[in-house]
């Protein structure tokens, strides 16, 4: 990123100046990746607390946002009973699963929205706020073992 400061600095000082422009072009793309967790906003099931931990990676366009939309994936989906104790001999695994591909048309549906301003922010807080929606598919124990 620092290098993207000094050559955006340079091109505020000579727009012209080939060498700051060749470096920018060549300049691998920004990604970056968000985690947060959302507790269940739902009120479906009493008996469990339930807390999704998400990674959501972003790989932003040369030009963004005036040129293109940016990559979203689901890198990690991760849904627990936040009541539930885990010993530290067992593997910790997800005790439901979403619809991937529906969360992935909202997300793309809101950037959408949203562009040709920068809509990273508004996809996040629009993910934490729908995750539940998405067909949660709950894992039985016998699935478990």
């Amino acid at each position: 990123l620092e290098q993207l400061q000094e050559i955006r600095e340079a091109l505020f000082e000579d727009d012209g100046n080939q060498s700051a422009i060749e470096s920018f072009v060549q300049h691998p793309p920004i990604s970056l990746h968000i985690q947060f967790s959302v507790d269940d906003y739902r009120e479906e099931d009493p008996e469990m607390s339930l807390v999704a931990y998400v990674i959501l990676s972003v790989s932003l366009p040369p030009r963004y946002p005036l040129g293109g939309k940016p990559l979203f994936e689901l890198s990690d989906i991760m849904i627990v009973d936040k009541t539930t104790e885990c010993s530290p001999d067992k593997t910790l695994e997800s005790v439901a699963f979403l619809d991937e591909t529906k969360l992935l048309d909202g997300i793309y549906k809101q950037a959408e929205s949203v562009l040709p301003d920068p809509c990273v922010y508004e996809v996040a807080t629009w993910l934490s706020e729908n995750i539940f929606d998405a067909d949660l598919q709950m894992r039985t124990h016998a699935s478990l073992t």
